[in-house]
């Protein structure tokens, strides 16, 4: 494994990084004893960081690619602008199983949108103009989301 970021740094970022609220430190202890792949999440100060991006854009339509359980999705919609929607996209059933279980428990139940299915056919049928996108799923085909999204559906 490919050690990207020193651990210190990390350890230095969550402990000066606001606090997890309940549900998201419940999205990752169930990703952590019950995914088989909990590293793909993004995590505390990954989150932090999209929610960071979001309240400052204050966007009307975020499209995230790649849900797992949840956790990115929520800090995305932190920002939303007043009657914005999060449209994410998961592959998986279970994964999209889980994430629109903890979705149901969240103050944005009803401005996120989970789609389950391939995201390159699944973007195709969404009319929105993104505001804002954040890929994060399918690391092969991202040239591929960029250039679908950039020529149709991201607002400039």
């Amino acid at each position: 494994m490919v050690e990207w970021i020193k651990p210190a740094a990390t350890r230095y970022s969550e402990r000066y990084s606001s606090a997890e609220n309940e549900l998201l430190k419940e999205i990752s202890a169930y990703t952590f004893s019950s995914h088989p792949d909990p590293g793909m999440m993004s995590g505390h100060v990954q989150g932090k960081f999209l929610q960071m991006l979001s309240t400052m854009a204050r966007p009307r339509y975020v499209l995230e690619i790649g849900t797992l359980t949840g956790y990115s999705a929520i800090c995305l919609a932190e920002g939303l602008a007043e009657n914005g929607e999060l449209h994410t996209i998961e592959l998986r059933e279970r994964d999209a199983a889980v994430a629109g279980s903890f979705f149901r428990k969240s103050r944005f139940s009803a401005r996120i949108v989970l789609h389950t299915g391939e995201a390159l056919t699944v973007i195709e049928t969404l009319k929105a103009t993104w505001d804002m996108v954040f890929i994060d799923a399918d690391k092969i085909n991202y040239v591929n989301y960029t250039e679908l999204l950039y020529h149709w559906h991201i607002s400039c």
